[in-house]
């Protein structure tokens, strides 16, 4: 006898940020969303800050968008992005204490590793504070800053999926193809550097 079974049910994901600007997490908030293959993005909080209008228009062709501007309104606008969520996903939010009330797991993402000033120290605090799980970039900011929620944490590299960017083009093709000699020497860097 066949059984039907309905497929798995994808896991609903809300984000949130303190702005929506045109930086290197904002970019990754929507490659991530894009990208999901058994997640399905539920909602975008951007909680007391400003919004990019690209930015928000190009993250509300991947899911619904609530913005808030008055810290006032923060825990509210956060609940409507998260209404059928089942994870939250967010960074360098101050939601005191709003995450305890969602009723679902929250992670913090860091994306640092250098001296705790501004707003890296702030995410930090938010992870000590309200994370049920933390993700950051490198192994450095867990070492460094994390070291009593050692346990919560994991790291994601930024930047190349390897297996995936490694591919089906030989060496000596993709050389000529960008103009390169066999003996040319080439140095390529992905990523950022920070003063």
């Amino acid at each position: 006898m066949l059984v039907n079974n309905p497929p798995p049910r994808k896991l609903r994901v809300a984000f949130s940020s303190n702005g929506l600007e045109m930086g290197g997490a904002e970019r990754w908030i929507l490659s991530l969303a894009r990208s999901f293959i058994s997640c399905e993005p539920v909602g975008l909080a951007i909680v007391n800050g400003s919004a990019n209008a690209d930015m928000k228009r190009e993250a509300s062709r991947i899911m619904p968008v609530y913005h808030s501007t008055a810290r006032e309104h923060d825990a509210a606008t956060l609940q409507s992005a998260c209404q059928s969520a089942d994870v939250l996903i967010t960074w360098g939010t101050d939601l005191q204490g709003a995450i305890d009330s969602l009723g679902i797991p929250a992670v913090e993402v860091l994306h640092c590793a250098d001296d705790l000033g501004g707003h890296h120290a702030w995410a930090i605090g938010n992870a000590y504070r309200q994370a049920h799980f933390i993700v950051a970039v490198t192994s450095a900011a867990i070492s460094k800053h994390l070291k009593e929620k050692q346990s919560l944490a994991t790291v994601i590299h930024s930047g190349v999926d390897l297996e995936r960017s490694a591919g089906g083009i030989p060496r000596s093709a993709m050389r000529e193809s960008l103009g390169f000699a066999a003996d040319d020497r080439v140095v390529l860097y992905v990523g950022r550097i920070n003063p």
